[in-house]
């Protein structure tokens, strides 16, 4: 009896450069996918090999493929059955993984990111999360958070910008603290 080979999840190209995604079931029964990243060449007799070198020139279509696995990789898990509810798993976009993904430091890599490509560009933002707005208001949960930030969006003054006041006040806005009786 041979065993099977095992054959590619999906395979893709751009050009001599492959992105070959590999299924793999565990022991639990999960799926798990790694991928292969390789460059295909001709050797002196005409027979294809693949390697795993690449050249600087190759570098930034390796990333768009890189990319492009990852949201294959993501689809697939999104069409295989959570465990707990059956329903398709949430696949977790480059956006997510950027602002969620593995590490303590994610929030602050996120932001770094965004700092870079907004530099690329010559622009500026200063970022607000909820954390800020429950700092002004402590009695606020994360949705009632974003929505006043959301509000300071909205109502936005460039002559004042978002500030402790802005925030403040757009929490007051939405959500009025109770008056205090005597």
């Amino acid at each position: 009896m041979t065993t099977p080979i095992n054959q590619p999840f999906a395979t893709l190209r751009d050009g001599a450069l492959k992105a070959t995604i590999w299924a793999n079931t565990t022991d639990e029964g999960r799926t798990r996918y790694s991928i292969t990243l390789t460059r295909s060449y001709t050797d002196a007799d005409g027979n294809w090999h693949d390697t795993n070198y690449l050249n600087r020139s190759e570098l930034l279509r390796v990333a768009h493929l890189a990319s492009k696995a990852f949201d294959a990789v993501g689809e697939a898990y999104a069409a295989e059955p959570d465990d707990a509810t059956g329903a398709g798993r949430r696949p977790m976009s480059r956006f997510d993984y950027i602002f969620e993904g593995p590490g303590d430091n994610s929030w602050a890599d996120a932001v770094e990111v965004v700092q870079r490509l907004l530099r690329r560009h010559h622009r500026l933002a200063i970022i607000w999360s909820v954390i800020e707005v429950r700092r002004v208001r402590p009695d606020l949960n994360d949705e009632q958070a974003w929505q006043v930030l959301e509000r300071a969006r909205l109502h936005h003054n460039a002559s004042v910008g978002v500030n402790w006041e802005t925030l403040s006040a757009a929490a007051e806005a939405l959500y009025p603290e109770p008056e205090d009786t005597p």
